[in-house]
């Protein structure tokens, strides 16, 4: 998987990998465009997405749970934030779309 952040598991309460591809809701912030010289400019910002979960494995019992439905019917998080570069183009725009 492209994305993943460390959840609970919520059969042992260990430490697990909860995992996801889709991105929504894509999204830059930051102060923009900031001038950097008299006719020079740089774009300062960071792109953001929620990620739509999909995965969830645990090392310690080693629960998989590798569907959207089994994760709702565990009570697991559905979507997570991640930071990616690859959210802002060279110009300084968000991308659109879902990778």
């Amino acid at each position: 998987m492209k994305y993943g952040e460390v959840s609970t598991c919520p059969a042992c309460g260990e430490s697990g990998a909860l995992e996801g591809e889709q991105v929504d809701n894509i999204r830059v912030e930051g102060p923009g465009w900031v001038r950097v010289g008299e006719e020079d400019y740089e774009f300062h910002g960071r792109g953001f997405g929620d990620v739509l979960a999909d995965h969830f494995s645990c090392d310690n019992c080693q629960l998989v749970l590798d569907t959207y439905e089994l994760l709702e019917a565990a009570g697991m998080d559905l979507a997570f934030e991640v930071e990616d570069e690859d959210f802002v183009t060279d110009e300084g725009e968000q991308e659109y779309g879902s990778d």
